[in-house]
């Protein structure tokens, strides 16, 4: 999901595997992309870096439009469900022979940031690395402010409209297509974003890759929450249960909503989306943190945070953390902790390659971005990039299902296990029986049109050592398809009037 507006102090941001296994490598910042060993039944794309994109926190993929094939780089979203391509980007359908409009000018999507795509729908050829799917779904787009393409991963369908609904069903999402084309059997996929210094993470999509998380410890699974008017699971959203920040031994709680449901603690809804680099919480508890951070705005864009960069070696950053607890609001032992130091929040900003400075009063001065800002007065509560690093993260759509354990770091190796349909998360070390899901919709605290879907399961806590600040980190162990390559790309910077694309949900 795209792009938000965000400026501060004379600064504008801009922005083996088992068979049926697909995974996804990426690559940040300046350094060269590292590939981890092709094995049988497996599909890699090398990872490539575009300094270009102007984004901070946002991983992308390199795939092949059309036949002869079109090399672009697409953002991988778990906050959108289409593949939207932005052709001023790289594609032209002009030249692919399997190109095809299949519904002129019924592609509309928006993006909470309010940034859209507009143009049609289409098919064509797309590729990644050794798995070609023929005449996939694409919203194709020459009207856009969007500056690149998404990939969407969301659960549901096609973004539906009234001039759509009639035609949605012959519309496919890069989930679909991926398992009707035979390349993977389930809708599963596991995410593994590696730490702030490493060149290369990885998605791999139909499973779950063991080496890639902490077994020792396992997955804790948490059911995801559904939207309470369609009774469906529209996002992959799961309750937070508890944050905190913890500065020189100091802790301090914030408080979340109180929960309407009996039984019920309080607790606040959370979408887990890799298009947004940023924590995106509501404004008091934001400001509550920053008193303790200190992060600044520009008059014109007061509700976009940055700092100094230097503030990431400061004894006030490296030894102090934020908490978070994801988990079962009716139980508070379905739950997984996670603490992540500050300073792995100041998240460095790039331009070409370069890092970013500022000379203050005779001073050159590194810009950085912060790693949490405030949510628009009506969005969503995005878990962005910098925490998701923190997690090993397994998506289950089908079945309504989400897990997280503790990421092993620039692993090396894979053992990736493909999923059938409807088969559960491997690696889980409690969950709770399930429910019938017409008897798990209740009104949620926030009022936001999520509700509880009941929850899964509970883990002990384990130390992470990050990476960037030499900080430690604590996080909790998980349990993986196809491979592509990826590439997260920089942040980069000019002097005011340009973007930072934050991904903020589909509208």
């Amino acid at each position: 999901m795209p792009s938000v507006r965000f400026v501060f102090t004379l600064l504008a941001l801009q922005s083996n595997l088992a068979c049926f296994a697909l995974q996804v490598d990426f690559g940040k910042r300046a350094q060269a992309p590292r590939i981890f060993p092709r094995e049988a039944g497996t599909v890699e794309i090398t990872a490539e870096k575009n300094l270009y994109y102007t984004l901070g926190g946002s991983y992308f993929a390199n795939i092949t439009v059309g036949d002869p094939p079109q090399s672009i780089q697409v953002q991988l979203d778990t906050g959108s469900p289409d593949l939207g391509i932005n052709t001023p980007e790289g594609f032209d359908p002009s030249k692919s022979s399997s190109y095809r409009v299949t519904y002129a000018d019924l592609f509309s999507i928006s993006y909470v940031s309010n940034d859209y795509f507009i143009g049609d729908f289409a098919t064509d050829d797309i590729s990644f690395g050794d798995t070609s799917l023929k005449n996939m779904t694409l919203g194709v787009s020459n009207n856009s402010t969007v500056p690149f393409s998404i990939m969407g991963l969301s659960p549901t369908g096609i973004v539906s409209n009234d001039s759509i609904d009639a035609i949605k069903n012959n519309l496919y999402t890069p989930l679909q297509s991926l398992v009707s084309s035979g390349a993977i059997n389930s809708r599963m996929f596991s995410i593994w974003l590696n730490d702030l210094a490493a060149a290369t993470g990885s998605i791999l999509f139909g499973g779950v890759d063991e080496s890639r998380f902490d077994k020792d410890i396992g997955l804790i699974e948490i059911d995801m929450l559904k939207n309470e008017t369609t009774n469906k699971f529209e996002r992959y959203t799961i309750p937070m249960t508890g944050m905190s920040i913890t500065m020189e031994n100091q802790a301090q709680d914030f408080t979340l909503p109180k929960s309407n449901v009996p039984g019920e603690g309080s607790w606040l809804p959370v979408t887990i989306d890799t298009g947004s680099p940023t924590l995106l919480l509501p404004q008091d508890i934001f400001d509550a943190i920053n008193t303790h951070v200190g992060a600044i705005t520009d008059p014109r864009f007061p509700d976009r945070y940055g700092l100094p960069c230097a503030q990431a070696q400061s004894p006030a950053f490296t030894s102090s953390y934020m908490n978070w607890t994801l988990g079962d609001p009716q139980n508070s032992s379905i739950a997984i902790n996670y603490t992540l130091s500050l300073a792995d929040l100041v998240i460095p900003i790039y331009l070409d390659g370069v890092p970013v400075s500022q000379k203050v009063n005779g001073t050159q001065i590194d810009l950085c971005a912060f790693g949490i800002q405030p949510k628009p007065n009506e969005g969503t509560v995005l878990i962005g990039d910098p925490f998701i690093r923190a997690m090993y993260v397994v998506f289950d759509p089908d079945n309504g299902k989400m897990a997280f354990g503790k990421p092993l770091f620039n692993a090396t190796q894979t053992k990736a296990i493909a999923m059938e349909k409807g088969q559960e998360i491997p690696d889980v070390v409690q969950s709770e029986p399930d429910k019938d899901a017409a008897s798990d919709v209740a009104g949620g605290p926030s009022g936001n049109g999520t509700t509880h879907a009941t929850g899964s399961n509970t883990s002990a806590i384990a130390p992470v050592q990050s990476s960037s600040s030499g900080a430690s980190t604590k996080a909790f162990a998980p349990a993986t398809s196809i491979w592509i390559s990826a590439v997260m790309f920089t942040v980069a910077a000019s002097f005011v009037g340009n973007c930072f694309h934050d991904a903020g949900g589909v509208i």
